[in-house]
């Protein structure tokens, strides 16, 4: 089983790793004093995170219904956003994301291929931008990448035949490729 899948550092020189399957944990090093710990009693199912200028770090709802979010700035204080129409411990929603210069999170639609998670980090606020394909159970995308203008996100496709890409002025969904 999945212990922990992501690893993000925050600007407090911390590396914090999200825990997915088998433990309840999140685990962080304190990479200037050489010092692991543990803390939280969570639940699992996240893959994945983004650290924010906000000294958040958002952590992508996989088999989760939630978006989790651990305050690095508050003596790592953990919130959850819930996602409405997801439920956890079924199919792998969201995977990781990425952060865009509007402040904004785009978390790549795997099993949830119907959809893109945008999360906005001002007022932990989201919407569901539709991807124009039909939700199946297999893999749709994975991973995210911003384009060096900031103006777009891709995403790599898994099971799916195209790259899938998202406007980030406009929320405008497009695909390409074989």
């Amino acid at each position: 089983t999945d212990r922990y899948v992501g690893a993000v550092m925050a600007d407090n020189g911390c590396m914090y790793f999200i825990p997915y399957f088998a433990t309840t944990t999140i685990m962080k090093y304190d990479i200037e004093n050489d010092v692991l710990s543990t803390f939280g009693s969570i639940t699992v199912g996240w893959r994945g995170a983004v650290f924010a200028p906000n000294g958040k770090i958002y952590c992508a709802p996989a088999q989760s219904g939630d978006v989790m979010i651990i305050d690095t700035r508050n003596s790592d204080a953990i919130s959850y956003t819930a996602i409405a129409g997801l439920t956890g411990g079924g199919a792998v929603n969201f995977l990781g994301g990425v952060l865009a210069p509007n402040g904004k999170i785009y978390f790549a639609p795997y099993q949830n291929d119907s959809s893109i998670l945008v999360y906005d980090t001002a007022n932990d606020t989201y919407v569901l931008v539709s991807t124009g394909f039909v939700q199946t159970s297999s893999a749709g995308w994975a991973s995210a990448a911003l384009s060096p203008d900031g103006a777009h996100v891709y995403f790599a496709p898994v099971n799916k035949t195209a790259i899938l890409k998202i406007e980030v002025a406009t929320n405008t969904v497009s695909s390409f490729g074989s």
